[in-house]
């Protein structure tokens, strides 16, 4: 099996829908569909009938959280390749998967763009070629427009439930800087992502365990961090990214090779 779609649920029957109607209707059907329902309570199950056919194997129990309910998924998945598109998230178009999936693999990583929807306009979110220690510090990839292969969770394990918002951006940085995962990129929008959900709404305690993070296993860099992410909020990054150049940022990439030294010790 190429592929593992996990998605997530709690209390988000419409969501649900727009997602199933948005894997039901893709080209490339080779794949398996887990869902994961945190044992929500508005008919959920009974609701979801006519997508039985194409869900491998569905969960309803209550869980520790979005983690916990995607390490369940991943738990449960053999695909080579796993993707997290959750309740509410769909493809951005009925071609995302053959357009992926027809072509030969075998990097640990495959992403592509998002696109960022809320009720007033859509954000198109284009990711570099290039994923670096800069990248990660100032930003992430939308997490349903990555494929993992499986193995990585084989080898690196799952994600850390301690942290309720940001394990996926921990899982990243591990494997990708610290233990060099490669990674390929698909120049297309693999998701429109809705906004209303967990991590969106939840920014500050996003930034809050993204910093915990540092400060339980990298203490001696903390200070680095806080003023990696302070220089991102600056004006002089503003001017920097309008002007799509990186010399005013010259600095602050002497700043960051400084801290892969470090780490690299």
């Amino acid at each position: 099996m190429q592929l593992t779609i996990i998605t997530i649920n709690y209390n988000n029957i419409d969501g649900f829908i727009k997602t199933a109607e948005s894997i039901k209707n893709q080209i490339y059907k080779e794949f398996e569909w887990i869902v994961i329902d945190g044992g929500s309570n508005d008919g959920f199950i009974n609701k979801i009938s006519s997508y039985r056919n194409l869900i491998t194997n569905l969960v309803s129990e209550k869980d520790k959280g979005i983690y916990d309910a995607m390490n369940k998924g991943i738990t449960l998945s053999s695909g080579k390749y796993l993707h997290f598109l959750n309740s509410g998230d769909v493809y951005h178009d009925d071609l995302v998967l053959k357009s992926i999936f027809t072509k030969e693999n075998d990097c640990d990583y495959i992403y592509g763009n998002a696109n960022f929807i809320n009720q007033k306009k859509i954000i198109k979110k284009i990711y570099p070629l290039k994923l670096d220690m800069y990248f990660f510090f100032t930003d992430n990839i939308c997490h349903q427009s990555l494929f993992f292969k499986k193995d990585l969770f084989d080898r690196f394990g799952l994600y850390n439930i301690q942290y309720k918002i940001c394990s996926d951006w921990i899982f990243l940085l591990e494997t990708i800087i610290r233990n060099n995962s490669s990674y390929k990129k698909y120049d297309l929008v693999v998701v429109d992502y809705d906004t209303t959900g967990v991590s969106s709404l939840n920014q500050d305690k996003n930034l809050y365990e993204r910093r915990l993070y540092f400060a339980q296993n990298f203490k001696p860099f903390l200070s680095d961090y806080d003023e990696l992410r302070t220089f991102k909020n600056d004006k002089l990054y503003s001017i920097a990214q309008k002007l799509k150049t990186r010399k005013f940022l010259f600095g602050f990439y002497l700043k960051i090779g400084e801290l892969l030294q470090k780490l690299s010790k």
